[in-house]
């Protein structure tokens, strides 16, 4: 098997979660102008509010994000 499978995954949910985050950004505004109807979902802007929050107070006190840590660790990366 492919050593790296698992931090490859883990590399492939990181970028879907940043996309997901990216993507609403810009999406839930324009989505609110031309009324679309899966704008309105609570859940996903719940889930939208709660990484961006996440993500903030991770950047605010200075550690790095734990998706990152397991996928260096498997890599065998130390920084």
């Amino acid at each position: 098997m492919y050593p790296n499978i698992y931090a490859d995954l883990i590399l492939f949910l990181h970028f879907l979660i940043v996309s997901f985050v990216t993507t609403l950004f810009f999406f839930i505004p324009i989505g609110y102008k031309y009324g679309w109807k899966w704008q309105k979902n609570k859940k996903i802007r719940l889930t939208h509010l709660i990484l961006m929050i996440f993500v903030t107070f991770e950047t605010i006190i200075g550690i790095t994000c734990p998706l990152t840590s397991i996928e260096n660790k498997l890599r065998g990366v130390f920084v």
